[in-house]
């Protein structure tokens, strides 16, 4: 009998584990972002330029940071202050981007 409540709980550890490992497969396939090639610079800055003036929603997507290759998509009305910075309007939420981190437009 003693055995028996160990081993219980080593085989509801192994079931936990496995749900977990179900759940972040499911959570990482919800989240995955596709990777795009980089633009270059010159169609980056025309469709922004189309964004700005029309005031379309557009996607843009980020590197998280200069030395990585995870990217963020970001939709939403581009808007640009009077100091040049960009900025994308999430629902309620200003989010500022870097043009140095814009790896393309949709």
């Amino acid at each position: 009998m003693q055995n028996s409540i160990p081993r219980q709980k080593i085989l509801t550890k192994k079931v936990d584990n496995i749900k977990i490992e179900k759940i972040k497969a499911k959570l990482h396939n919800f989240f995955a972002v596709k990777y795009e090639q980089q633009m270059d610079a010159e169609e980056i800055i025309d469709r922004l330029n189309i964004a700005l003036s029309f005031g379309k929603t557009i996607t843009i997507q980020t590197r998280v940071n200069e030395y990585s290759d995870n990217v963020v998509d970001r939709t939403g009305k581009l808007i640009q202050n009077t100091d040049g910075n960009l900025f994308i309007q999430e629902n309620d939420t200003l989010i500022k981007i870097s043009p140095a981190l814009i790896q393309y437009v949709y």
